[in-house]
């Protein structure tokens, strides 16, 4: 009876790591002697999203790291620490982690934003559908007031963003006269109480004795 031939062995596995420093030129030492970052990129997606977040930022430190990691293969780039790529870009972990901190904060709002505007038609259609319910009246007031039709109460305080339609949106505003003119009206009330003190008291017995002396 032949013999079945075992089924090939896996490859051995390719060091990407180690391979990725090397095209990085940098040693197992240099990276251990620099604060620890990577870590606390788990949270958002690991090292790749944040490098997919670097990718959108103007910061020439970023770019660079770009352009570093786009020249490993794939598996090096999701086995090399992110360390690495400071250490070969000449730049502290620290300020690398400002950088990313604020893009995807940037990136963040702007996708917030985006969906919003996205969406926006939306809701205002859920809003209108509430409306025309028999209870919906908060959300006919809301949309009256919206179109200027129903004025918006004076002791209501409203914080609006973006771009406000003058024809539709008053506000009360309370304008405070300049410091120097509040500190002139004091000092003059503070000077015309001290004249009303210091005048002389006329009593009926001293304009008595002037007459006869007249």
């Amino acid at each position: 009876m032949a013999k079945r031939k075992s089924a090939p062995r896996p490859a051995k596995p390719l060091h990407h790591k180690a391979d990725g420093l090397a095209r990085l030129r940098v040693t197992p030492g240099q990276l251990a002697e620099v604060p620890q970052i990577d870590h606390l990129f788990k949270p958002i997606g690991g090292r790749l999203k944040v490098l997919e977040y670097l990718a959108g930022s103007e910061e020439p430190e970023a770019q660079l790291i770009t352009r570093m990691a786009r020249e490993l293969i794939p598996h090096q780039r999701r086995d090399v620490p992110f360390e690495a790529y400071c250490i070969a870009a000449n730049v502290t972990t620290k300020k690398m982690f400002g950088i990313i901190s604020q893009e995807v904060m940037e990136q963040s709002r702007m996708a917030v934003s985006l969906l919003s505007k996205a969406r926006h038609v939306e809701v205002v259609q859920a809003t209108i559908d509430a409306a025309l319910h028999p209870l919906g009246v908060q959300d006919r007031r809301m949309l009256h007031q919206a179109e200027g039709f129903v004025p918006v109460p004076k002791n209501n305080i409203t914080h609006i963003h973006g771009n406000v339609d003058a024809r539709t949106q008053t506000a009360n505003v309370a304008v405070l006269p300049p410091v120097e003119e509040s500190v002139r009206r004091l000092s003059d009330r503070f000077n015309t109480g001290i004249e009303v003190q210091a005048l002389p008291q006329i009593s009926d017995d001293d304009g008595g004795e002037d007459g006869d002396q007249e």
